[in-house]
């Protein structure tokens, strides 16, 4: 799935729980690592929960 990073975060790569976040191509992505039981939405709003405290970070 593609990510929009929030304001103030160039990227972002690395393992959070069962969340992989990776840049390919200068495009930032993040996927599940158990691929077969995640729905698009239920990924988005974890990527969402993960990222936002970060935003307010810098």
């Amino acid at each position: 799935m593609r990510l929009q990073l929030p304001f103030g975060i160039a990227s972002i790569s690395g393992k959070v729980g069962n969340v992989v976040f990776y840049s390919r191509n200068g495009k930032q992505y993040a996927r599940r690592l158990n691929r077969h039981t995640v729905s698009t939405e239920a990924l988005s709003s974890e990527c969402r929960a993960i990222l936002e405290p970060l935003s307010g970070v810098f």
